[in-house]
């Protein structure tokens, strides 16, 4: 006869498998600079060491413009923080991020917002809302809205890198996400 304890560790086990499997994928694209990827073949290595991270589906990465941009497949539970380590492996220095991610946005205890990543468990603290003075408002209201809610939302935002790019300001964080879009996650 299995224990009340045993039990409730099985169903507890299970209740996290089942919703392990049908999250939805933490990144849906990412366009990171690379700071130093200045040949043909560093960016072909490195396009093809990202590849093989579990979940990507596509990658493009160009030199001359220093970026290397990664679509994931969904369901998958690749990381930022996974794609900056092979940036960094490569010896390119981690810059700016471009993302499309999905999450669910709450407070802290402070109350300040923060994006849960669907999928991963990785938490990006929402430092602001990077647009024009009346879009600023309005992205602030959904945001908002969002955590009031507990509903899920995609974010295209931008994340900060060890260092800055040439003529962007100085990096605020890389757990700092600066949010350029929202809607809700479909």
């Amino acid at each position: 006869m299995i224990g009340r304890r045993t039990l409730t560790v099985r169903v507890s086990l299970l209740a996290l498998l089942l919703a392990a499997g049908s999250a939805r994928a933490e990144l849906i694209e990412v366009r990171q600079v690379a700071g130093g990827m200045e040949c043909a073949e560093c960016a072909r290595r490195l396009r093809m060491d990202v590849g093989r991270l579990d979940g990507v589906d596509a990658t493009e990465a160009s030199w001359n413009r220093r970026i290397l941009t990664v679509h994931f497949r969904a369901r998958s539970r690749a990381t930022l923080e996974e794609l900056r380590a092979l940036v960094r492996r490569n010896h390119f220095s981690v810059r700016e991020a471009d993302v499309i991610v999905r999450g669910r946005v709450g407070r802290t205890p402070s109350g300040a917002l923060e994006l849960a990543v669907t999928g991963s468990g990785a938490v990006y603290s929402i430092a602001a809302a990077a647009a024009a003075t009346g879009a600023n408002d309005a992205l602030a209201a959904r945001l908002a809205g969002a955590a009031a809610d507990g509903r899920d939302i995609t974010v295209r935002g931008r994340i900060a890198g060890d260092e800055a790019s040439p003529g962007q300001r100085a990096a605020t964080g890389a757990r700092a996400l600066w949010v350029l879009h929202v809607t809700d996650a479909g």
